[in-house]
């Protein structure tokens, strides 16, 4: 039993931070898009929705 604590707690610990480093990310992501605005960083071109390419130019988005 001791020795599932002693393994299992960091590892536990671990994953708590990595999930929460994770959603700062995502929250850091949609705070930039806010703030430019929902247009295609390649060409400028105004987008509606949060499609996957630039209707535009045809660029891969990543959201």
């Amino acid at each position: 039993v001791a020795i599932l604590l002693v393994v299992g707690v960091p590892l536990a610990f671990d994953a708590f931070r990595d999930a929460k480093a994770y959603n700062m990310q995502i929250k850091l992501k949609e705070m930039e898009r806010k703030r430019v605005g929902n247009v295609c960083p390649a060409c400028g071109a105004k987008l509606e929705g949060n499609p996957r390419f630039c209707p535009q130019c045809g660029k891969k988005l990543v959201w």
